[in-house]
């Protein structure tokens, strides 16, 4: 291979560069697919001289020679975004932690595995995590909920997740959109969701769900789309959501039977029967006054 055309465009320590060439790094050389399957110190001065200079990285679609995240990526300590989406990528995510102004993780439709690493708590600038299309397994952390407080778009869906929604989600105020849905994930809705004002997306489709939507929905009134199909929930909605709330006017818009078609027969079957029994009761009552 010859290494001379990339070195020209690799800049020196210490050379400017212009504003614009710092922003992005959308086109990956041969060699910044390959560099991942050298010596670790061999990755540290290429990813100092190649890659410091960028803001963000953004190498959707990228076919890497070693099909794992390089582990010298946290070595860029001001990268504000990182998209590694549709690259083919196994093994697990290595210790990011040090990218303390990353503000954006893509990782989606690769093959990752093993569980959601926890130390994903200290990138404390992190609005979009997206870990969808993976192979993740194990419970989502609790302490990524209590650390990652800037969050705005979590989507960890098409994994296989387990265990419940930690009820720390809730603490997650500037959640815009929530996509939890094909996992298998257990347990009730936690009533916490409903502490995300600004909440707009809630995907929770595919799981094991169980029990009844909470009353706390009443709150999400930024609400925009919501899917809930797919699991064991209660049928019935509470009556609060039955008063014109924004969840109950999502489900009209969108017609799920199992959800609203339901209780508005239940409400409808209840009307029929006490006629029903009216009508009995005035049968009876005459029969006896003839008799």
């Amino acid at each position: 291979m010859n290494l001379s055309r990339f070195l020209v465009a690799v800049p020196r320590k210490g050379q400017l560069i212009s504003t614009e060439e710092r922003e992005v790094c959308c086109a990956p050389t041969e060699l910044d697919t390959v560099f991942a399957a050298w010596p670790s110190n061999f990755q540290s001065i290429y990813i100092e001289f190649r890659l410091q200079a960028f803001d963000q990285i953004l190498w959707r679609k990228a076919l890497f020679l070693k099909l794992c995240i390089p582990k010298a990526f946290a070595n860029l300590h001001n990268l504000r975004s990182l998209d590694l989406s549709f690259c083919s990528l196994r093994g697990v995510i290595p210790d990011l932690s040090t990218m303390q102004m990353l503000e954006a993780l893509r990782l989606e439709k690769n093959f990752l595995s093993g569980t959601i690493p926890t130390s994903l708590k200290h990138l404390r600038h992190l609005k979009v995590l997206d870990l969808s299309g993976n192979r993740f397994v194990g419970s989502i952390p609790r302490v990524l909920c209590v650390h990652l407080v800037c969050l705005e778009c979590l989507d960890l869906s098409n994994n296989c997740l387990t265990g419940v929604i930690p009820r720390e989600i809730g603490s997650l105020s500037q959640l815009r959109e929530l996509h939890l849905k094909r996992n298998k994930l257990e347990g009730c809705i936690p009533g916490e969701i409903g502490s995300l004002m600004n909440l707009e997306i809630l995907q929770l489709g595919d799981n094991l769900l169980r029990g009844q939507i909470p009353r706390t929905f009443t709150t999400l009134h930024h609400l925009e789309e919501v899917g809930l199909t797919g699991n064991y929930v209660n049928l019935f909605l509470p009556h609060e959501i039955l008063r014109g709330s924004q969840v109950w006017r999502i489900l009209m818009v969108n017609r799920l039977p199992n959800m609203v078609s339901l209780a508005i027969c239940s409400v409808m079957a209840a009307v029929y029967l006490d006629c029903f029994l009216d009508a009995v009761f005035r049968a009876v009552y005459l029969h006896l006054r003839l008799h």
